[in-house]
């Protein structure tokens, strides 16, 4: 982190010293100290109660750091990395019997303990200690001392309503799931966190409002990208950040907008801190960017506005997509992706059938593609180092420059693709479930490598997150959900071959996208008519939240569930 001559503004209350200490403490290490955020900020250090200051940043991408990052730099280090610590001794070594174990973990000096260094080599040392013995009193002597160390001991089983959504953590440590709330509606929904090395239940959070997520709707839950913040779409039509490591059922930042029968639409920042809220098939709600880092924001169209102003996408669109497309159109996104640089924001608009890149900086329309006019065509897919685009059009597979939306390569097309699933290295499946095929693309050379032939699950990339395909990190293998719901393993060499077919997954483990597809299009479609005839509930007043919901209209869907205060 650059501090000399950066301009820094001091957001909130800070426990550990106060802003004249800090402030002096950063002007001598070159940095210029400010009263409040401008154009010419350059970054905030943020305490307790800090929105009024920090929202105004977050909106506009300022980087915002907390009282620990404070305290790093003033010390010589870089955030995020720990202060020196004394070692832990308490973990046994795997030649130890239960007693000299019970003696090692007596004598240690718990103190030290630091739960991401230790936790994980203790639990290895006490499991194998536990094949070896089985459990002893060195297993609840080190139980009770870690949980009086704060540790939460939790069952994997803590959801009491449908499971909607999960995501993976950035760093590929993580898996968190995300339930509605049965049929106990104040009971709330859960966020459920699994660490993937070992597929244990590692947290859980009981009890946030109105649930998570929506039958049929995709990627309620997501990660920043440092992994300490989580955006949730939560009680049906709202937006929330939580600590996903923290117990409050209440969300750090929330937004609301728009009291409608179905969730709108974010894309979270990578920085955590502001997130990309659509309209989704309200027609009602613009392109927004609202501050999500501390507090509540709030507006127009169902709400009073409260909190920082969002700031709403406009201008007119590039020359050369004015021959296409009319000079304002009302292009509502059904699906976001923001940039890893927090640079640009991709998305769907699916009314329109067309893919579209928008500029954050200058909050307009960079670049604009047409799709397939088929709902249940696959979407169009960025690869993960957001070079390339993938989508199909006219009968042909086209890879795009993400950057300019400049077609690169066209391919003969897959009629019946459902996904199209980037790997690592420019490589792309298109899974086509009609076909019994999975083409292998390298988008980067532009060229098919094969096609396998397997007759994969059907997929709903627009409506679940769970998917047929996957590559494995290094892109030399993949995983398939197959119809019959078997996972196929292959190897993807220059001649491909089946690497290993376990035995058939239990109907609940397998992709779900056959069952939600077929009715998702029509449930959408059907809204949309609803919606133009007027026939879809009034949405309710904000000040309604934490009401019971009302009682589901033959034909029409639930109204909104609005938030308590």
């Amino acid at each position: 982190m650059i501090i000399s001559g950066s301009q820094i503004v001091l957001a909130g209350r800070f426990g550990r010293l106060s802003k004249d200490e800090a402030k002096r403490g950063l002007e001598a290490l070159g940095a210029k100290v400010t009263a409040s955020v401008s154009a010419k900020t350059d970054l905030v250090f943020a305490g307790a109660k800090s929105g009024a200051k920090a929202g105004p940043a977050a909106v506009r991408g300022v980087p915002i750091y907390d009282e620990d990052a404070l305290a790093a730099v003033l010390e010589g280090r870089e955030p995020g990395t720990p202060p020196p610590s004394p070692p832990f001794t308490g973990v046994p070594d795997e030649r130890m019997g239960p007693d000299e174990a019970l003696d090692t973990l007596k004598n240690a000096d718990w103190s030290a303990f630091c739960p991401e260094r230790d936790t994980v080599p203790l639990r290895d040392a006490l499991q194998a200690l536990e094949r070896a013995h089985g459990v002893t009193d060195a297993h609840r002597l080190a139980t009770a001392r870690v949980r009086d160390a704060g540790a939460l001991l939790r069952h994997f089983d803590v959801h009491h309503g449908e499971l909607n959504g999960h995501a993976l953590s950035p760093d590929g440590r993580h898996l968190a799931i995300g339930s509605g709330t049965g049929d106990d509606y104040d009971r709330g929904g859960v966020l459920q966190v699994f660490e993937v090395a070992t597929g244990r239940c590692v947290h859980a959070i009981d009890g946030i409002m109105g649930g998570i997520g929506f039958p049929d709707y995709t990627r309620s839950l997501q990660w920043s990208a440092d992994g300490t913040r989580i955006a949730l779409e939560y009680n049906t039509n709202a937006t929330g950040v939580w600590d996903p490591f923290g117990t409050d059922p209440e969300p750090i930042a929330d937004a609301f907008f728009l009291a409608s029968g179905r969730p709108l639409g974010m894309a979270f920042a990578p920085d955590g801190r502001r997130a990309f809220v659509f309209g989704g098939e309200s027609d009602v709600l613009r392109n927004v960017i609202v501050a999500m880092h501390e507090g509540s924001v709030a507006g127009p169209p169902d709400a009073h506005p409260e909190g920082t102003a969002p700031i709403e996408f406009s201008g007119p669109l590039p020359d050369e997509s004015r021959e296409t497309w009319s000079d304002e159109p009302e292009f509502i996104l059904d699906r976001a992706f923001w940039s890893r640089d927090g640079s640009r924001v991709y998305g769907e608009a699916g009314h329109e059938y067309a893919a579209i890149s928008l500029d954050v900086e200058k909050r307009q329309v960079s670049w604009i593609l047409g799709l397939e006019e088929d709902q249940d065509a696959a979407p169009p897919e960025w690869s993960l180092d957001e070079r390339l685009l993938a989508y199909q059009r006219g009968g042909k597979l086209i890879i795009a420059d993400a950057l300019t939306g400049e077609t690169t390569a066209e391919l003969p097309g897959y009629p019946g693709a459902d996904v199209l699933c980037w790997g690592p290295g420019g490589r792309l499946a298109v899974v086509d479930p009609a076909g019994g095929t999975v083409g292998i693309i390298d988008a980067t050379a532009g060229e098919h490598r094969y096609d396998l032939n397997v007759q994969a699950d059907t997929s709903n990339p627009r409506g679940w997150d769970a998917r047929s395909w996957a590559w494995s990190p290094n892109g030399e293998r993949a995983a398939c959900v197959t119809a019959e719901g078997r996972i196929e393993i292959w190897s993807l060499g220059e001649r491909p071959e089946t690497a290993a077919r376990p035995g058939r997954r239990p109907a609940h483990h397998r992709s779900v996208g056959s069952r939600l597809r077929p009715g998702m299009a029509r449930r959408r479609r059907a809204d949309r008519d609803r919606l133009a005839r007027g026939a879809l509930p009034a949405p309710r007043d904000r000040r309604d939240r934490g009401r019971p919901p009302l009682p589901p209209r033959p034909g029409r869907p639930s109204p909104a569930r609005l938030r308590r205060p």
